[in-house]
């Protein structure tokens, strides 16, 4: 593609394939569920408080700890591991796009892409509570919606590229960090919640919201702290697969004859 370069042309390739086929309709059709939850509760005629809550609350509960990790997980696992089973990714190591640069623009591309998704999940379920009559978000509030919806896609896109990079048992292991270490070390006492990325979006909710669901978590970290941690860990984790790319086989394993 010209004017992109080979690292943009890498990403613009990843972006659109992740948005195509029935994996995607499926991804879609998961992502509008906190929505749907919403929906449902405008149809029982709940409160507009409780309506606005409810919203807001969904956020941090269930769009970022389940569906953005299994949007994520789906779209940037299989950037590597497809093309490794199938035998493709030959064709892009063999053209003029150095390994890294590989790494690089997929990491991008799937990033784009689970955004694409993500955003949405984010923000209709609220402006499906504002239509019907809820009160207007805190201060603060949408804007951290936003921030914390990037922020999980960058870092949970990163780590989960490595591992569709190095280990077919990529899903698994994605599913377990998701839904395990995730879910487990944020609630253990001390410095455990720190090794989760799920502890700095949540503290960076309560960090930039003074008031409602999204506010409230009694060890929240500084603004500047909660953002940099999730990027700094998105950059170890791609720079962690450039040097993996180097080393490790592309080629799907073939048992001897």
């Amino acid at each position: 593609m010209r004017g992109v370069g080979p690292v943009g042309a890498v990403a613009v390739l990843s972006f659109w394939a992740s948005l195509r086929g029935l994996r995607a309709l499926a991804l879609a059709a998961f992502a509008v569920v906190p929505t749907l939850i919403v929906l449902a509760l405008v149809g029982a005629r709940a409160s507009t408080s409780q309506i606005g809550d409810a919203a807001q609350g969904l956020f941090l509960e269930l769009t970022i700890p389940i569906v953005s990790i299994v949007i994520v997980l789906l779209l940037s696992v299989g950037q590597f591991r497809t093309e490794i089973d199938d035998d493709t990714l030959g064709y892009l190591t063999s053209r003029s796009i150095p390994r890294e640069g590989i790494v690089l623009g997929k990491y991008l591309g799937s990033t784009g892409a689970a955004l694409v998704f993500l955003v949405p999940a984010a923000l209709l379920p609220i402006a499906v509570a504002l239509a019907a009559g809820a009160p207007s978000l805190p201060d603060g509030a949408l804007g951290a919606i936003v921030a914390i919806t990037v922020l999980a896609a960058v870092a949970y896109g990163a780590l989960f590229l490595l591992l569709g990079l190095v280990t077919s048992w990529a899903l698994l292991l994605g599913l377990l960090l998701g839904f395990l270490w995730e879910e487990l070390l944020v609630n253990l006492p001390g410095s455990f919640p720190r090794l989760t990325v799920i502890f700095y979006l949540r503290s960076l909710a309560s960090d930039l919201v003074g008031s409602g669901p999204l506010s409230g978590y009694t060890i929240a970290l500084p603004t500047a702290d909660a953002v940099l941690a999730p990027i700094a860990a998105a950059v170890v984790f791609v720079v962690a697969g450039m040097a993996t790319i180097r080393v490790v086989e592309l080629a799907p394993e073939r048992s001897s004859a």
